[in-house]
């Protein structure tokens, strides 16, 4: 006798291929919420201030729940810290400054002139776009001991970040001789501090006649003579 014939049972299709583009869907998502978040943060953090920013408005304003902005981004402070990381970028690409475009002009340069040119671009730049979100830091920093830490580890950011010229010099031997590279790190910080930019704005300088202090400034006050 012949065996009778036993139908195979079909195999399940296997979703594997949809998981990455599900997952890959869900990364968008959170994204685009933290990016909501974010910017309802800034909006009320530039108009009250951030002491005067809750939690509960920034949740309101971006169309969340309370919770979902904690889950984004754990606590009020580290809120403002990422506003002002993406005012001192320009976007939040998780690329830091130095090895985009305009930092490695810096870094790479091999003019010390053009090099102190480039950073007097930048610093004006940078300034430009995060001026406003330091000064909500600095008012902030007077009484909450948390945006205080914030300020201060913005300031050590902003001195490793412009000493990458400083160092740059340092690799071409082009720093004058009398300086340490410390002591020209904190020239140039200073410079390029929120205090010489707002009182030039005060003063009614152009963008262009700061850029062209600065780089008047750190010739003199770090290359040769």
């Amino acid at each position: 006798m012949t065996k009778p014939k036993v139908k195979s049972k079909a195999m399940p299709v296997k979703d594997s291929a949809k998981r990455p583009y599900a997952s890959a869907l869900r990364d968008e998502q959170a994204l685009a919420t933290r990016r909501r978040i974010r910017e309802a943060a800034e909006r009320l953090f530039l108009a009250d201030g951030y002491v005067a920013t809750s939690m509960s408005a920034i949740a309101a304003a971006a169309g969340v729940s309370r919770p979902t902005v904690f889950n984004a981004f754990g606590s009020k402070v580290a809120l403002l810290k990422a506003v002002a990381d993406v005012r001192l970028a320009g976007d939040d690409a998780p690329v830091d400054l130095l090895s985009r475009p305009d930092g490695r002009r810096i870094t790479t340069a091999t003019d010390p002139h053009e090099l102190l040119a480039v950073q007097a671009w930048f610093a004006a730049e940078v300034m430009e776009r995060v001026a406003p979100v330091i000064e909500v830091v600095a008012a902030a920093a007077a009484t909450d001991p948390e945006a205080n830490e914030l300020l201060a580890s913005m300031n050590e950011g902003r001195l490793f970040g412009m000493g990458a010229a400083v160092d740059r010099l340092v690799e071409l031997d082009a720093l004058r001789p009398d300086l340490d590279a410390m002591e020209a790190k904190e020239a140039v910080w200073l410079l390029g501090g929120l205090e010489p930019w707002l009182l030039a704005k005060r003063r009614g300088w152009s963008r262009n006649r700061y850029e062209q202090w600065f780089l008047t400034c750190a010739i003199s006050l770090i290359l040769p003579p």
